[in-house]
């Protein structure tokens, strides 16, 4: 299917806004788990991924510019995933545990994501 140049030029308009949005929430959320899971980010992204949430090794995280869009309970899910992965890399024993301490219904939460899916890029 061919898309027009309108076509493409709101759908650019539409994803820079929502990457200002999820840029804007996902700063404010890591400040506040920062407050309480004492971690220090190297930086903030926003992808154009299939995943909601990542995080590299030399600490910087990224989220789909999607995530604002995404109902409030599950956004902040994915930031306080990622969030944890500063203090924990893994998603061993230790990281449930603490994600189980911070949001008890995290795996309802889990679940919940798996039926979401980020819209794909067109040109891929």
């Amino acid at each position: 299917m061919a898309y027009t140049l309108f076509e493409s030029n709101l759908r650019e308009t539409v994803k820079n806004w929502m990457a200002g949005k999820t840029q804007k929430y996902a700063g404010k959320m890591l400040d506040h788990y920062r407050r309480t899971l004492a971690f220090n980010a190297e930086g903030v992204g926003i992808s154009d991924s299939r995943k909601w949430g990542y995080c590299t090794r030399d600490r910087r995280v990224f989220f789909n510019w999607q995530l604002a869009a995404l109902p409030k309970e599950l956004a902040d899910y994915v930031v306080l995933h990622e969030a944890s992965h500063l203090s924990e890399f893994n998603h061993g024993h230790h990281f449930r545990a603490r994600l189980l301490s911070l949001c008890p219904d995290f795996r309802e939460r889990e679940l919940s994501l798996r039926s979401v899916v980020p819209w794909l890029p067109l040109n891929r």
